[in-house]
């Protein structure tokens, strides 16, 4: 089972009602057990099923506090409107009216993570929490800071007694990777899954039902409910020789009795008949109530009065309700929720402690007065820019400036470094100083920025190193590679046009700038383990500033590799696939691969070209240059593009599975090309919007794989200097059927005669064309018995240079991990590794299985994967054919009479041959791709059927 629940961060209880028939079977199997002790209730009659279910309905009932990254005010956190529970750590939220939850979850709104981020990195997800135990808390806040506030589900959302924000940052460090609640004391032990405990099930009542709530009438109740015979516990003790209290002042007998724990009191007053007459007034019990039940606070709220006629019997009702519930089953009486209550009420004072370590709980502390610039700052994007192995952090938001007149004083900014990771930052105005993260490095370990009067910094570009260690897995026996994130330089752009650099030069970017006509007032981030792991600048239309052009918001929300990308650009959202759920984006560099962002760059192009499985994207220039992401690699396919002549990529597609797995490039005269994989989860088509043009993609390669990193995301990259060009052929192109490639052949060619692998999924079709010289044919392997096809990849037919088409046309890429070296052996072969992305599912068996045609893998190794036909080329007359279910093996003759090597499995009796001395309307084939065989599926597509082409009727 490869789910999870996730519990209650106050209470660690579920959120759904979870009871099976087989707790029963177990109750009963126990019962019968040696092992049980004699005198242990049985907690299924004292609690019975068919009553307790309705009382648990409030399990249900539950909201999330969690942070919105991309809140624009100075707090980021949110309580949620009313939840309901999803699969692997997700919740579905209804916003409710709390400001910084509104319009977030672009993508997917109202679904939310709970614990683990969905984004990957620290876990910062949202943390689930019941309604009744949120206002148990609100309570346990309220009294705390001496105010009655009584929170409930009809109150605003943004009404609780304490601030989101430090709530959520002084619980960040109970928290643990891969857990789903928090490390406080819950008195409930959570597993993989909700499971009650039936022994303790007052744990899982309602802690908002009180024992004076009239239950009789309710039909629902667990514990049928008759007059509570409270015992007098002390009342009906006889005098005991030698009371040492007896002589005692009552004053002081009232002190002492004051002074006594909860448990102690009971001890004192069963010893001394003295001291219990002492203790007798209402005004005694009231305070002991006030004092050892602060979660009954019914009893002293001002709002709604409770009528208690005897504080005496009142406490010892509420003491046996919440101490001894198992001894009111007994008795047949009714159980409330109080004895939950008390126990969130004790998790509630270990994270209310917490949270006083961050914030004063005094409301009559002295709190820093708020100055014109924050009312109306914005802070547009907290930018996760390091890792940290551990929970928690501190935090800090400031703002440099109180009043304009403050902006115009001497400043000054130093940058500390720990390890040379940027670990805090100071700023100095005037004769005030702020820190933000760790500023205790030794002087010489930090940087000083000296600012005029009017001088200020305009934007500040961050250097982001990654550190990669890689470690073998023994669980998989797999080398595994782990990054680490962090500051290592910065550059600094001051309004008076100057530039400043510190730390190191290298590295990923990410920028940080204000709107245009916005001056930075303000920061916030976050530090852990030395260095600062979080950054945000605030904003301000009064702040000082200078004429700046607009950035696109990907430009400022992403990080970027090498470089930033040119200001005037604009970014679609990048696609991935369900296998980047938990990715940090933050920390994901990403790759701009222009086309060009003008007409003359965009004249140079020449082709387009991508690995099998994506790892790397080239374009071609005309005067000879390549431009590559991602990792480098011999094979690529390659789709001409006559850039000096016109031709222009106008729109593409991309096919998203587990990753992005497939690209499908479409140019402005009607050509197209797939590059990876033709089908998979969803085929996406996308064109630039009104007004641009597509000026290139983006893309990141952070699915950590051996022995690189795959392809992660991809988006689109437009340009307004561009001309837009909405009539292309990829529109609404999905899914993918007779997709012709390059382009459809002639209209007079038409298919003819048996389909040789009926049984194929390929969409992509290919014409293999008779009439063009072919130098050479590559990627002719030989499978070995134990090898399926589909790892053999397809193969590539080379036509003369003087022909104006393609000078290759590939049908399927070949294997990039087959032993192709001289000194190539078995062992090699017998080694090789599966393609990337190639997995076996359940498929059915093949009525015709493949025959291989060399009898040992040495005979395989041996056979050549080249067919040489000489530089002026010969044609091709005629292709023998091996097929069942699925073309399974070919082999090519030329009009010289030559033979090529055979590829695939070609043993047995051929199912057939396309000639042209059978008929001579034949003018070629046409290759069916697809990249799925029987239970099988490839990074790309390879040859699945055939089938001849002629002219004419």
């Amino acid at each position: 089972m490869g789910g999870w629940d996730y519990y209650c961060f106050l209470c660690n209880a579920g959120f759904y009602v979870q009871l099976y028939d087989f707790d029963d079977e177990q109750d009963d199997d126990r019962s019968d057990s040696d092992a049980a002790p004699p005198d242990r209730p049985n907690m299924k009659q004292l609690f019975p099923r068919e009553l307790v279910e309705r009382r648990l309905q409030w399990l249900a009932k539950f909201r999330t506090i969690g942070v919105n990254r991309k809140a624009v005010g100075i707090k980021q956190c949110y309580l949620s409107g009313p939840a309901t529970t999803d699969e692997y750590g997700a919740a579905s939220i209804e916003f409710g009216d709390h400001p910084n939850a509104q319009g977030r979850g672009e993508n997917f709104p109202g679904d939310v993570s709970c614990y683990m981020s969905a984004d990957g990195g620290e876990d910062d997800g949202d943390l689930p929490i019941h309604e009744s135990c949120l206002t148990v808390l609100c309570e346990a806040f309220a009294q705390a800071q001496g105010i009655e506030q009584h929170w409930t589900v009809e109150c605003s959302n943004a009404a609780v007694p304490f601030d989101l924000d430090t709530l959520f940052t002084a619980l960040a460090s109970l928290r643990e990777p891969c857990q789903s609640f928090l490390n406080l004391t819950h008195e409930l032990e959570p597993d993989q899954y909700f499971y009650l405990d039936w022994d303790r099930m007052y744990y899982y009542l309602d802690p908002l039902e009180s024992d004076n709530e009239d239950l009789q009438a309710n039909a629902g109740r667990a514990i049928p409910v008759r007059p509570n015979p409270a015992r007098k516990v002390v009342g009906e003790n006889r005098p005991r020789q030698g009371d040492l209290f007896q002589n005692l002042p009552e004053e002081l007998m009232m002190a002492i009795a004051d002074f006594l724990p909860e448990k102690d009191l009971i001890s004192l007053m069963l010893a001394s008949r003295a001291t219990y007459g002492a203790t007798r007034s209402q005004s005694f019990w009231k305070r002991r109530l006030q004092r050892d039940a602060p979660w009954y606070w019914e009893a002293f709220s001002s709002s709604s009065p409770s009528v208690i006629n005897s504080y005496e019997e009142e406490y010892q009702k509420i003491m046996m309700q919440a101490r001894r519930p198992v001894e009111l089953a007994k008795r047949n009486q009714h159980v409330s929720g109080l004895a939950n209550r008390r126990r969130v009420w004790q998790a509630s004072q270990e994270a209310l402690k917490m949270y006083a370590e961050l914030c004063p709980l005094d409301p009559n502390a002295n709190t820093e007065s708020i100055g014109e610039f924050q009312e109306e700052a914005s802070s547009h994007y907290f930018a996760r820019v390091a890792d940290q192995k551990e929970s928690g952090h501190g935090a800090s938001v400031q703002f440099f400036f109180q009043t304009a007149a403050d902006m115009h004083m001497e400043k000054s900014v130093r940058f500390f470094w720990t390890n040379k990771a940027l670990g805090g930052i100071s700023v100095r105005v005037g004769d005030s100083v702020l820190s933000f993260g760790d500023c205790a490095t030794p002087q010489e370990a930090s940087n000083v920025l000296e600012l005029s009067a009017d001088d200020w910094l305009e934007k500040i570009i961050l250097n982001i190193s990654i550190d990669s260690h890689s470690w073998q897995d023994p669980r998989y026996n797999t080398t595994k590679i782990t990054h680490d994130h962090f500051v290592s330089g910065l550059t600094c752009y001051t309004l008076s046009g100057k530039e400043y650099h510190f730390g190191e030069s290298s590295g990923c970017k990410r920028l940080l700038e204000p709107r245009p006509g916005h001056g930075i007032v303000g920061m916030r981030t976050d530090w852990a383990e030395g260095r600062i792991t979080r950054i945000g600048i605030f904003e301000h239309a009064a702040g000082l500033t200078t004429f700046r052009q607009p950035n696109d918001t990907r430009r400022l929300e992403l990080l970027w590799k090498d470089q930033l990308p040119p200001q005037s650009l604009r970014f679609r959202d990048f696609m991935s696939g369900y296998w980047m759920g938990q990715t940090a984006w933050d920390l994901a560099p990403m790759q701009p691969l222009l086309f060009g962002i003008n007409e003359r760059e965009l004249a140079t192009v020449t082709g387009f070209a991508a690995s099998r499985d994506l790892r790397c994207i080239e374009v071609h220039r005309s005067y000879g240059s390549v431009e590559r992401i991602g990792a480098s690699t011999d094979s690529m396919k390659l789709m001409r593009i006559d850039g000096p002549g016109g031709e222009r990529i106008s729109s593409i597609s991309v096919i998203v599975g587990a990753l992005p797995v497939g690209l499908v490039m479409f140019s402005n005269r009607g050509r197209q090309m797939v590059f990876g994989k033709s089908n998979d989860n969803a085929v996406l088509p996308h064109l630039p919007d009104i007004g641009f043009g597509l000026a290139g993609i983006y893309c990141s390669f952070v699915y950590d794989s051996n022995p690189t990193e795959q392809l992660s995301s991809l988006g689109l990259v437009l340009s307004p200097d561009l001309a837009s060009d909405h009539d292309t052929a990829g529109t609404g192109m999905a899914p993918i059927r007779d997709f012709w490639e390059p382009e459809a052949p002639p209209p007079s060619w038409h298919i003819f005669g048996p389909l040789y692998g009926d049984q194929h999924n390929g969409g992509v079709v290919k014409a293999l064309d008779f009439s063009r010289p072919v130098t050479k044919i590559t990627g002719l392997l030989a499978a070995p018995v134990w090898l399926d096809i589909i790892e053999l990849g397809g193969f590539t037919v080379h036509h003369r240079e003087d022909s104006s088409l393609d000078r290759e046309s590939v049908f399927g890429m070949t294997s990039d991990v087959w032993p192709t070296h001289p000194g190539a052996t078995i062992e090699d072969l017998q080694n090789m590794k599966r393609h990337d992305r190639m997995s076996m599912m359940l498929g059915r068996k093949e009525s015709d299985p493949a025959v291989a045609h060399v009898a040992s893998d040495e005979e395989a190794l041996a056979q050549p994967s080249t067919w040489e036909l000489g530089q002026n080329g010969e044609k091709i007359v005629a292709v023998t054919v091996w097929a069942g279910d699925f073309l399974n093996g070919l082999q090519f003759h030329s009009e010289s009479g030559k033979s090529s090597p055979r590829w695939g499995a070609c043993g047995g009796e051929p199912a057939g041959q396309i000639s042209v001395n059978h008929d001579p309307r034949i003018v070629g084939a046409k290759v069916f791709l697809g990249c799925q065989r029987l239970g099988f599926t490839a990074c790309s597509d390879v040859p699945q059927a055939i089938q001849a082409m002629i002219v004419g009727e």
